[in-house]
Formats: C-alpha cells, structure tokens, sequence
C-alpha cells in the first residue's frame, strides 16, 4: 500500500502515516489475514534425562527433503517427522 501511494505523493513519515490509518481503519482490519486457530498440545512431563529427544535433521529422508523440520523420539516410539514448531500427540 505504502509503494501505491509513493507513486502518486509523498512526505515524510509516509509509511508511518499509512500504517496508522490502516491500523484504525474498520474494513481494513475485517479484510485482514487472520491467523489459523489451533490448539495447543503439550509434551508430557519426563520422568528421567533422555525420556525423549529432539535432533535438528537437514538432508533428504526417503527421498524427501523436510525443510525447518525435526526428528523427536520417545523412547519405545519410532521417530516422526513434525513441520513446522508443534508437537503433535502419541
């Protein structure tokens, strides 16, 4: 929005103004992008050190590339792949 309305005028603290009109603005605000809602799911409690652990894995996993993805085991579980920052429940 900013860009558009360079093209046509400008003064100091252009950006700074538009923001804060956008800001206050009811049909901007409604027009938005909201974020998805979703719940939140909590990893248990350990009992002991290594109950479960979490490793950073970057390279391709059968023939897959996961980008900003990681690896997290509990012990007698097999290793699941999470995207994104989540935990998913067992």
């Amino acid at each position: 929005m900013t860009m558009l309305a360079r093209g046509y005028v400008y003064w100091t603290n252009i950006h700074r103004d538009i923001e804060e009109t956008v800001r206050h603005c009811r049909n901007c605000q409604e027009a938005a992008k909201m974020p998805k809602k979703t719940v939140l799911i909590f990893w248990t409690s350990e009992k002991k050190p290594l109950d479960r652990i979490h490793i950073d894995y970057a390279g391709p996993l059968n023939a897959k590339i996961f980008e900003n993805s990681y690896l997290s085991c509990e012990l007698g579980f097999r290793g699941e792949i999470s995207r994104g920052c989540f935990s998913q429940e067992y």
